[in-house]
């Protein structure tokens, strides 16, 4: 028998994400803040040094700032923030801060801000998902004629 959640569950549910968005949002206001607070904007790259983490923190903060005013009519920001921390992280590990004498902390920090924002992310997708109400969620294949759903 199909398991019908509540419309509590729901709302917990939906609670429990936009927790979640809230503290994406700040995880993006640092990354926003964090190449000033290293000190990566103010060497000899100028504003260069910190502008990959400006653009993705401001993505951040935009984004989770929707899942967490409406998780329930934007489920689509956790799978998109859940990739966007994914490649910070990539792209950190990869390239560092992208200059030549560059700071190992920015591109310590970009990778370690870009685990926390896939991890969080997912978290926030996986309890949306499972949160739903059972007619929002997508019908499972019929069985086919004859077969039975037990096993003999």
């Amino acid at each position: 028998m199909p398991e019908v959640l509540l419309p509590a569950a729901a709302h917990r549910a939906s609670a429990r994400c936009a927790v979640l968005h809230s503290l994406l949002l700040v995880v993006g206001l640092w990354l926003i803040a964090s190449p000033f607070a290293l000190g990566a904007a103010v060497t000899g790259t100028g504003i260069a040094g910190g502008v990959r983490e400006v653009l993705t923190g401001s993505v951040v903060v935009v984004v989770s700032l929707v899942g967490a005013m409406a998780p329930l009519d934007a489920p689509w920001t956790g799978p998109l923030l859940c990739v966007l921390g994914l490649c910070l992280a990539g792209v950190s590990a990869q390239v560092g801060d992208g200059h030549p004498g560059g700071r190992p902390a920015t591109a310590v920090n970009g990778f370690a801000v870009g685990c926390v924002v896939a991890v969080l992310a997912a978290l926030a997708a996986v309890l949306l998902l499972r949160g739903r109400p059972a007619a929002a969620r997508p019908a499972s294949p019929p069985f086919p004629a004859g077969k039975s759903t037990t096993s003999p």
